[in-house]
């Protein structure tokens, strides 16, 4: 678990693959320190899945619901990356300058 604890120290969230190598969802440094025992197996790493055709609003309205500053970004029910709280704020302060 330490070498879990290290790598959230350093970055924001880390991609779960499950037995088959398959990414299957995302954890965050928040959703393991909320987790008592700190253990992975005992996430809910599911959050809710953001797709291409979403609007920055749509996606910030997402996570200001679902209290995420990180969303997995889906493409036919694959995860292709994530999408951060920070890269949508930068977003709109690009639409107002």
């Amino acid at each position: 678990m330490s070498q879990i604890r290290e790598w959230l120290q350093k970055h924001p969230y880390m991609v779960i693959v499950d037995e088959d190598l398959e990414k299957v969802g995302i954890v965050t440094a928040k959703d393991y320190l909320n987790y008592p025992h700190h253990c992975l197996i005992d996430c809910d790493f599911t959050k809710p899945i953001v797709s291409m055709d979403q609007t920055a609003n749509d996606v910030f309205l997402l996570m200001k619901a679902s209290d995420n500053h990180y969303l997995p970004v889906h493409v036919n029910h694959q995860l292709i990356g994530v999408i951060s709280l920070i890269s949508v704020t930068e977003y709109f302060m690009q639409q107002i300058r």
